[in-house]
């Protein structure tokens, strides 16, 4: 969005207004050209600070977990900041369109948040581990009230995502194992009086929650080892895969607030998240969901996204530590019109193979063979299961045969993917590391 964005930073999150403004932030301190700290919004022609931003107790920019924007199309961000607008900020703040205030965060000092319709703000944080619990909270005034008793989850955390419904109904999601004795399934819902499960077979996280036209709940987060559950929707009865079988998983980012599903006015159901197919079709990091079947949007991005934002005319902005958007140069930051949808990539598909990795499992050093029948710039990195980078494996121009090593010494047991990308070029292997 905009020429020569280049983010001095990572940019994180996005959020979008009924106003069709778009509102992101991160660790960056400029944007578009535009000195701004943390937050930056969008209005369709050119990006706008949002005062003096926001900072941090080490003087850095932003530290934003969360934000929400209000019915009244006012910004609250909760975070690990100290100021707002020049000003003392415990962490909690608002953005009028003009001028930023103080919100006191009380003992909820929340990192999750939530907005009603009416505008009542819900807030979460993790209170405990071992076992990792969390509380949810709603603003009252001036004041912070529990919602409820301590949900317990996972070690990923218990409340990841705040949201109320079409019903009235506030629900939290996120890694949720249990309401005090009751066993849950990572989403639950407040029915006024007491948390209650919605399901018994969601994910081992949800990472995003929205709310479909018609009254379904859309969730995208995924089973570990089960990929082909990367979107679900619930029908009031049951959870069911929505579409057919992603290849990787919802859980893009890391970063608790983040996006990872987004549902337009039109129903038209868009994820972001580690995958390079949805349903079949390939799609590079973003996808959308029509009522039928899914589509990637073009070329898709060249590195997993960190979230995701519908705007009301149906284009969707989305953010993350990607350099490439839709075949193009787009830093961090990229705006997917809703006719691009399905479009044919930029250019005409090189042949490429990459090998898969050996040995995988592996407990050292991998290799993978790149083949490319006409050479062109490529980029191949290695990114975790969270989608973040760990290793560029390499940058340039490669000869019809390249040889990829992998080099796994200090990284952590788990699941990477090996991920190529470029003008005409999109492939992915998974790669394993034991110890």
């Amino acid at each position: 969005l905009g020429d020569g964005l280049d983010p001095d930073g990572d940019v994180t999150g996005v959020a979008a207004a009924a106003s069709g403004d778009v509102f992101v932030w991160g660790s960056f301190s400029v944007l578009g050209g535009v000195p701004a700290r943390g937050v930056a919004r969008w209005d369709g022609t050119a990006w706008h600070p949002l005062g003096a931003g926001l900072k941090q107790a080490d003087g850095s920019a932003g530290g934003v977990t969360d934000a929400e924007v209000l019915p009244d199309g006012s910004l609250v961000v909760a975070g690990r900041f100290v100021q707002a607008g020049g000003a003392p900020a415990a962490g909690l703040a608002r953005w009028n369109g003009t001028a930023w205030t103080a919100l006191d965060p009380g003992d909820a000092a929340p990192t999750v948040l939530g907005v009603g319709p009416d505008g009542t703000l819900y807030g979460a944080r993790t209170v405990g581990y071992n076992p990792v619990q969390s509380q949810v909270w709603h603003r009252s005034g001036e004041a912070w009230l529990p919602v409820g008793g301590l949900l317990t989850g996972s070690s990923s955390g218990s409340v990841l995502d705040l949201a109320v419904g079409p019903d009235g109904a506030l629900y939290a999601s996120g890694a949720v194992r249990a309401i005090g004795a009751v066993p849950a399934q990572s989403v639950v819902r407040w029915d006024g009086e007491a948390w209650e499960p919605v399901g018994s077979n969601a994910f081992n996280r949800v990472n995003g929650l929205a709310f479909h036209p018609d009254g379904r709940i859309v969730a995208a987060g995924g089973f570990y080892d089960q990929a082909d559950r990367a979107v679900i929707v619930w029908d009031g009865q049951t959870w069911s895969p929505l579409g057919g079988p992603f290849d990787g998983t919802l859980i893009s980012g890391g970063v608790t607030g983040s996006s990872a599903v987004t549902v337009g006015a039109d129903g038209a159901v868009v994820v972001a998240g580690n995958f390079t197919t949805a349903g079949g079709a390939p799609a590079s990091g973003l996808a959308r969901w029509d009522g039928t079947a899914w589509a990637g949007y073009g070329d898709g991005t060249d590195s997993v996204p960190d979230g995701a934002a519908t705007r009301p005319d149906g284009d969707v902005v989305v953010v993350g530590r990607f350099a490439r958007a839709g075949g193009r140069p787009a830093p961090s930051v990229a705006l997917f019109d809703a006719a691009a949808v399905a479009v044919e990539p930029t250019a005409a598909p090189t042949a490429t193979t990459l090998s898969p990795a050996a040995p995988n499992p592996t407990p050292g050093r991998a290799t993978l063979t790149l083949r490319l029948d006409v050479p062109e710039p490529v980029r191949v990195i290695l990114v975790d299961a969270l989608g973040r980078t760990v290793a560029v494996l390499f940058d340039g121009v490669p000869g019809e045969e390249t040889t990829l090593v992998v080099e796994t010494a200090g990284l952590p047991a788990g699941v990477y993917t090996v991920r190529v990308s470029g003008a005409a070029v999109a492939e992915a292997r998974r790669l394993t590391v034991v110890r």
